[in-house]
């Protein structure tokens, strides 16, 4: 019988990453205009993001005269949802991370919280992007 139970907590922790998964492709704007102008995230764990003149294409980008790849990674946490940003230079053993955490306001509103070093805990006027689905 406890088997049966955690494997339906299982089961029901990965639909609900799945629906959130496709909840969140697409192209994102930015609302609140931060240093993060929009984000795309595709299918195939893609993330690509607009950075004011800078536009990092998730798939192949230049970083200090390095290739590199932006990858997104989600999972569902006990408060909130799970979203990390990770970074890969080509030749190198050293990844960027920024964690994060979501929450969907509606089908075409998404807020999201990064940090650096680690995972935020709240959404707060220093850490929060307001994301507006593109139509």
């Amino acid at each position: 019988m406890r088997k049966n139970f955690v494997l339906l907590f299982i089961l029901l922790g990965t639909i609900s990453c799945v629906k959130f998964n496709s909840k969140i492709i697409g192209k994102w704007n930015s609302e609140n205009k931060t240093v993060f102008e929009y984000f795309i995230f595709k299918e195939n764990g893609i993330c690509s993001i607009g950075l004011g003149e800078s536009d990092l294409n998730g798939e192949d980008f230049n970083l200090e005269g390095k290739k590199g790849t932006i990858n997104y990674v989600v999972n569902q946490g006990k408060k909130f949802i799970e979203l990390d940003i990770i970074a890969k230079k080509s030749g190198s053993s050293r990844n960027s991370f920024l964690y994060g955490i979501a929450n969907f306001k509606g089908e075409n509103k998404l807020v999201l919280a990064f940090d650096e070093n680690e995972r935020p805990t709240e959404f707060n006027s220093e850490n929060t992007i307001i994301l507006v689905r593109e139509k």
